[in-house]
C-alpha cells in the first residue's frame, strides 16, 4: 500500500469534511455568530445567543457533497485508513470521527476552524458536540450519535481517538475535546508502524501449528518453569499470525500497554501472545487510564482481551487477577533430549560439529532454559570460527579433526548459569587439578569414581531408566575429616573436572533461630543450585543435619522436626550436594541411607606432608640450601590446610628481612600454626624441630 495512495485517501476525505465545515460555518454567520468586536465576548452569554442556540435544535447536519463523497469512496479500498476502519468495524460516523480527529494533528489551520465553531479561541481541537454537529446537525440527531463515544466502544475502547481534557474537573462528554494519536496519524499517511513504545520489544510471528488452542475465544493461560519454552507453545499454539509481547526485565510495563497492544493486534487482523506481567500492570493500574480518558467507568483487562475475538489470546505465565474459567495449558520444561537437540541444532546451524556424547552430558548436567542455551551456544561460536571447526574447512588433511568437546560447552554453559554471589551462596574457585590434591591412593581412586559417576549420570537416570525411581535423580557425598585435610578442595575438583560450578553456602546465613526460617532459607540455597546447574557445598554440614535428640521440651521438637525436614529438601534435590564435616559421627544416622557416598579424609603421613610442602612453596619463591623439606615434615604432623598457611607465612618472614626462605623460617610458621591451634609441640617433635631448624 502506498503512501500516495493513503494521502489520496486523506485528502478526498478532508475535503469532505471541508465541505461540512463551509456549511456550518455558513449556518453560524447567518446566525450573527461573530462576536470578535464584543469586549465580553467568551465572558458573558447575549440573550440573543441564547435564542439562535435554541433555533437550532432540530436543524440536521449539512449534507455532504455527492462528487467529493464518490471521490472518498473511490479511494476507500486503496487506503489504509480503510483497512484500519474496516478491521475495527466502525460505522460511518465512528469512520467519520477519525477524520475530524486527525484533521487538526496532520492540518494546524483546522484548529482556527474548530475553535470558532465551539466558541472557544482557545481551543485546541475538534470537541464532541462539534464532531456531532458536523454530521448529525443539532437536537436529538446528535445525540443519539453518543453511543458512539462509549468508554469500551470501538473509537475509545480501543484507543484509535482519545479525549481530552485528562485532568481537572469533570467535563460533559459533548465538550470534551477528541484528539488523534501519532499512531492513527501514522496509519493514515500509509506509514503504520508499532507504537514507539512497543517497537523495542514487541515482534511479529507468523502462524503456528495451531495445535494448542482448539480455536479457543478466551484467553488461553500458559504456564511453566522455563519461560521460553511456554514462549515457544504459545506460539507453536496460534492459528494465525500473533504479535509477540514479551517485556525485557529492565522495562515493566505501564498500564496502558495492554490497550496498545489489543490496539495494534486488531489493526493488524491477528493474535496476541503476551506476558502476564503486561496484563497484571493492565489490572494494577484499575480503571485509572480509561476513567481519566472518559471520565467513566473503564473496561476490565479481560473485557480488553476479548475484544481481539475472534483472533487467539495467549498468555505467558499466571496473571495474578485471571479469571480460573480461562483454560490453562503447563508447558513442561525441556528434557534432556530437547535440550540437547537444541544445542545440536544452535552449533550446527552455525557450521560446527558438537560431539554427540559431550552434547549429552551438557544437556543432562546443565537444565538451561532454551533462550539460556542459545546464549551458551553463542559463546561457543564466537570463540570456534566455523573455518576452524568444521571438517570441510580443514585445510590439512592429515590434521586431525577436533570435535567440540565437552569442556568447550560445560564451561558455555557455566558462563550463562552463574549466580552472583550473595548472602546464602558464593561461586568457588575451581582453578585446580587433580595434581592439587595429595592425599593417600585409595581417596584419590574414590573421588576419581564420584567424577565417573557424575559423567555416567546421563547413561544411569536417562537411558536405563532410574531417573524414574523416587529419590534417584540426585547425588549426595559426605566428606568427613579433621579441617584442612582437603575436603573442600576436593570438592572444587570434581565439581570442575565434572564441568559444573561450586556454590558454597554459607551457614551462618542459613540457619535462623526463628521457626522455619531456615527451611526457607535451606530451600532457596537448594533452589539457586539447581537453576545454576551447580555442585553444592554445605561445610560443617553437621550444623545442619546433626542427630535428632529425645524429645524434652519443645525446642527439642521444633528442632528435630527442622532436621527431618532437611533431610527430606536434601533427598529431593536433583542436583549433586556435598556436605563436609570435621565431625561425621554427629550427623543424623538417617542421612547414611541418602548419601552415594561417603569418603573420609586422614590426616597426611609424613611422606604426603613432604609432597604439600613442596606443593605450596612456588618453584619461583627463593629457597636456601638449608630447607629440609623431609625432616620438617617428619617432625610435625600438620594438615594440608596448616601447612599452606605455614608456608605462606615463612615467606611473608623472609621476605620482610630481605633474603630467601630458610629453614628456621619455615619453623618459626610452623610454631605459630601449633600456636594458633592451641598446641604446643610434644617431646617427639621437639627433637625434629630442632633438627630441622638447626638449633
Amino acid at each position: 500500500m502506498t503512501t500516495e495512495a493513503a494521502q489520496a485517501h486523506l485528502a478526498a476525505e478532508f475535503a469532505a469534511l471541508d465541505r461540512r465545515l463551509a456549511i456550518l460555518l455558513a449556518y453560524e454567520q447567518a446566525a450573527g455568530r461573530d462576536r470578535s468586536e464584543d469586549p465580553l465576548a467568551g465572558l458573558a452569554i447575549r440573550p440573543s445567543d441564547a435564542a439562535a442556540a435554541l433555533r437550532r435544535r432540530g436543524r440536521p447536519g449539512p449534507p455532504l457533497d455527492p462528487d467529493v463523497a464518490t471521490v472518498a469512496e473511490e479511494l476507500l479500498d486503496a487506503a489504509p485508513l480503510g483497512d484500519l476502519w474496516r478491521a475495527f468495524g466502525l460505522s460511518r460516523f465512528e469512520a467519520f470521527v477519525t477524520v475530524v480527529a486527525l484533521s487538526v494533528d496532520l492540518d494546524p489551520r483546522y484548529r482556527t476552524v474548530m475553535a470558532f465553531l465551539v466558541d472557544d479561541a482557545a481551543a485546541q481541537g475538534p470537541t464532541v458536540a462539534l464532531a456531532q454537529r458536523l454530521w448529525a446537525g443539532d437536537g436529538v440527531h446528535a445525540a443519539a450519535c453518543r453511543a458512539a463515544f462509549e468508554p469500551d466502544g470501538r473509537l475509545l475502547g480501543s484507543g484509535l481517538v482519545g479525549l481530552g481534557p485528562s485532568a481537572g474537573p469533570p467535563v460533559p462528554l459533548p465538550f470534551r475535546t477528541l484528539h488523534a494519536g501519532d499512531w492513527l496519524a501514522g496509519v493514515a499517511l500509509g506509514r503504520p508502524d508499532l507504537p514507539a513504545e512497543l517497537r523495542p520489544w514487541v515482534t511479529r510471528h507468523p502462524a503456528g501449528s495451531g495445535a494448542g488452542s482448539a480455536g479457543s475465544t478466551t484467553p488461553v493461560v500458559f504456564t511453566g518453569p522455563d519461560e521460553r519454552a511456554v514462549i515457544e507453545a504459545a506460539l507453536e499454539a496460534a492459528r494465525g499470525p500473533v504479535l509477540l509481547a514479551i517485556p525485557p526485565p529492565d522495562a515493566p510495563p505501564a498500564g496502558e500497554t495492554l490497550d496498545l497492544l489489543v490496539r495494534q493486534a486488531r489493526a493488524d487482523r491477528c493474535g496476541l501472545v503476551v506476558a502476564a506481567e503486561v496484563v497484571d500492570a493492565a489490572a494494577q493500574a484499575g480503571t485509572q487510564s480509561a476513567h481519566q480518558a472518559t471520565q467513566r467507568s473503564a473496561p476490565s483487562p479481560s473485557h480488553r482481551l476479548r475484544m481481539l475475538a475472534p483472533a487467539e489470546v495467549h498468555i505467558v505465565g499466571e496473571p495474578r487477577w485471571a479469571p480460573a474459567a480461562w483454560p490453562r495449558r503447563e508447558v513442561p520444561a525441556p528434557d534432556a533430549r530437547i535440550r540437547a537437540e537444541r544445542w545440536t541444532d544452535r552449533l550446527t546451524s552455525a557450521g560446527l560439529d558438537p560431539d554427540p556424547d559431550a552434547v549429552t552430558a551438557v544437556a543432562f548436567s546443565h537444565r538451561l532454559a532454551l533462550d539460556d542455551i542459545d546464549a551458551a551456544a553463542a559463546r561457543v561460536i564466537a570463540g570456534h570460527p566455523p573455518a576452524v571447526s568444521q571438517r570441510v574447512h580443514v585445510v590439512d588433511p592429515a590434521k586431525p579433526f577436533h570435535p567440540i568437546g565437552a569442556g568447550v560447552l560445560h564451561r558455555a554453559a557455566n558462563e550463562i548459569a552463574r549466580p552472583a554471589a550473595d548472602q546464602l551462596v558464593r561461586p568457588v574457585d575451581l582453578s585446580v587439578t587433580w595434581d592439587d590434591l595429595v592425599l593417600p591412593e585409595p581417596i584419590l581412586t574414590r573421588l576419581q569414581d564420584v567424577t565417573a559417576s557424575i559423567a555416567a549420570r546421563p547413561v544411569v537416570l536417562q537411558e536405563w531408566g532410574f531417573g524414574s525411581r523416587p529419590g534417584s535423580t540426585g547425588l549426595n557425598l559426605l566428606f568427613a575429616g579433621p579441617s584442612g585435610t582437603g575436603k573442600t578442595l576436593a570438592a572444587a575438583v570434581i565439581a570442575g573436572q565434572s564441568g559444573h560450578q561450586l556454590l558454597a553456602c554459607d551457614l551462618a546465613q542459613v540457619v535462623d533461630k526463628y521457626l522455619g526460617e531456615t527451611e526457607k532459607r535451606l530451600d532457596a540455597v537448594l533452589r539457586r543450585a539447581e537453576a545454576a546447574n551447580a555442585v553444592l557445598l554445605f561445610d560443617e554440614a553437621d550444623a545442619l543435619f546433626g542427630r535428632r535428640a529425645d524429645v524434652t521440651d519443645a525446642r527439642d521438637r521444633y528442632a528435630n522436626l527442622e532436621v527431618a525436614y532437611l533431610l527430606q529438601r536434601i533427598e529431593a534435590h536433583r542436583g549433586i550436594t556435598i556436605l563436609a564435616t570435621n565431625l561425621g559421627h554427629h550427623l543424623d544416622s538417617a542421612f547414611s541411607r541418602r548419601l552415594h557416598d561417603r569418603i573420609d579424609f586422614p590426616q597426611p603421613d609424613p611422606v604426603l606432608r613432604q609432597r604439600i610442602w613442596r606443593q605450596m612453596l612456588p618453584g619461583s619463591a627463593p629457597l636456601a640450601d638449608d630447607v629440609d623439606l623431609a625432616t620438617l615434615a617428619r617432625a610435625v604432623e600438620l594438615s594440608g590446610g596448616e601447612i599452606r598457611a605455614a608456608s605462606l607465612s615463612a615467606a611473608y618472614l623472609a621476605a620482610a628481612e630481605g633474603g630467601p626462605i630458610r629453614q628456621r623460617h619455615l619453623v618459626g610458621a610452623v610454631l605459630r600454626e601449633l600456636d594458633k591451634a592451641g598446641r604446643r609441640p610434644d617431646r617427639s617433635e621437639l627433637p625434629g624441630l630442632r633438627l630441622a631448624g638447626n638449633e
